[in-house]
């Protein structure tokens, strides 16, 4: 469907999905706006194009099973709610073909975001216990930060704007 739109489309729900991830970022939580903005924009899309029951049919089942991935990983301390929530609305947007190719995307970008992060946060937490007389060893610092919260709305982000241009929106 983004192929046959302006390009325009492809930079709303990039820009929807980047926004939540910030907010994500900052608060560890996306709100239900973000999904629904990209459920409302979906909806819209379709009066530019169209399309048929069976088209509509595919998406829905689309954001689906990206709800039910999301939902899956939700209940594995994976992913949050607004995370899943954000996921799936987005869905609607790609061809259930696709999806494996969204999902492959954000969990590989997401590995090395998360790396980074973990890397950038044993970095500053290692500076910031110079004054400390024990150290930590390099496992011990890996595995306390493993244990802490790092939001997936930039994975996602990162993911989907991936996507996007890989197919050229």
């Amino acid at each position: 469907m983004l192929s046959s739109l302006s390009p325009v489309w492809g930079i709303a729900i990039c820009l929807i999905a980047w926004v939540a991830a910030i907010k994500d970022l900052r608060s560890y939580t996306i709100p239900h706006i973000y999904p629904f903005v990209t459920i409302i924009l979906f909806v819209i899309s379709l009066s530019f194009v169209e399309f048929s029951l069976s088209f509509l049919g595919w998406r829905v089942l689309s954001a689906a099973i990206a709800f039910l991935v999301g939902f899956l990983m939700f209940v594995g301390g994976i992913m949050g709610g607004g995370d899943v929530k954000l996921f799936a609305a987005l869905a609607l947007w790609f061809p259930l073909k696709d999806l494996p190719i969204v999902v492959i995307l954000m969990t590989f970008l997401g590995l090395f975001y998360t790396l980074a992060v973990l890397g950038y946060r044993m970095l500053k937490n290692n500076q910031a216990d110079t004054t400390s007389s024990e150290k930590l060893s390099f496992m011990a610092r890996f595995r306390q930060q493993m244990r802490s919260k790092l939001p997936y709305g930039p994975a996602i982000a990162l993911g989907v704007t991936a996507y996007l241009y890989q197919i050229g929106f």
